[in-house]
């Protein structure tokens, strides 16, 4: 699959039950019998947007706006709008990309309301299904 598919699959989990640590000895809960965590992921260069970046960014965020499953963006979104919708109307830009120095993230920032509500931010983020679920957008 090419691009993000759609967001919500990887949001999911949030509806699984929490794997539960299995009992060691005389039925007690120990570190050695708790379920493993999961690999690491390899790290990865979190950087601001630049204007060249935008092919790759549009590349990972059309499947998602076309779903219409996630974003509120109409499906039928142009490229121009969504630019406008993802970039030019906001405050930061940042793009993840892997060791490789393939695009896996994109987010952004912005005030969630003007005058007095514009201390309070807006934060949106998307990522290939490869990086779904490891971490790199929840600082």
């Amino acid at each position: 699959m090419t691009g993000f598919g759609c967001l919500h699959q990887g949001l999911a989990f949030l509806n699984e039950p929490l794997p539960q640590p299995s009992p060691g000895p005389a039925g007690r809960i120990t570190a050695a019998h708790t379920p493993p965590l999961a690999a690491p992921t390899p790290p990865l260069q979190i950087r601001p947007y630049e204007p060249v970046d935008w092919p790759k960014v549009w590349a990972l965020l059309e499947p998602v706006f076309r779903a219409g499953e996630t974003f509120p963006h109409d499906p039928a979104i142009t490229e121009d709008e969504a630019r406008a919708a993802w970039v030019k109307q906001s405050r930061a830009v940042m793009v993840a990309a892997d060791a490789a120095g393939s695009l896996v993230g994109t987010s952004y920032l912005r005030p969630n309301s003007l005058a007095l509500g514009a201390h309070v931010a807006n934060a949106v983020s998307a990522s290939t299904p490869c990086r779904r679920r490891g971490g790199w957008a929840s600082g």
